[in-house]
């Protein structure tokens, strides 16, 4: 019998295992994580959620396809991009989509950047291993990207943005 547990979402982890990512959670004032398993989750820090679990291996394991954001969740104290525009009606979960289509993109284009720089490394053989591996990293830039899509309207920026017309500076090689 399934366990049943909500709350604010504190933290999303992945850890990358046998050419797979591996996704879990925890929630704000609680201890331990609940697992994903490869389930990529479709909800990001600070969302307010319900879900089932089981006690697996003593393991807190998310039942699949149970966890949804909550109506009645505690009001948000920052505004998510959804709800500075998107689209009519305020369709956060349209909006999710396209984040993420967008982080997909952008995590696929990298990726062979990242492979001739030598800032990732694939098995050097086995067909079905390099596969695995090759989207176990782009799940983890994927995933990555798309939390930093939300993360970014809730983090005060210091960096000062370099101006177009800004030339850059010449070095002297005297």
């Amino acid at each position: 019998m399934s366990n049943k547990a909500e709350g604010t979402v504190g933290v999303i982890t992945t850890k990358p295992w046998e050419g797979k990512v591996l996704y879990g959670f925890a929630l704000k004032g609680e201890q331990g994580f609940y697992g994903l398993g490869t389930t990529v989750p479709t909800f990001e820090k600070g969302d307010f959620i319900s879900f089932n679990w089981d006690d697996v291996k003593g393991r807190k394991s998310v039942v699949r396809g149970s966890v949804t954001v909550s109506k009645g969740a505690p009001a948000p104290s920052a505004p998510t991009p959804a709800h500075r525009g998107g689209y009519a009606g305020g369709d956060d979960t349209r909006n999710k989509q396209i984040a993420w289509q967008s982080c997909r993109n952008a995590a696929i284009e990298l990726f062979p950047h990242m492979l001739a720089a030598g800032a990732i490394a694939l098995p050097k053989t086995g067909t079905a291993k390099i596969y695995e591996a090759t989207l176990a990293h782009i799940n983890e830039l994927t995933l990555r990207f798309f939390q930093d899509v939300f993360a970014a309207d809730k983090q005060p920026t210091t960096a000062e943005e370099p101006s177009m017309d800004d030339e850059p500076e010449e070095s002297s090689d005297d």
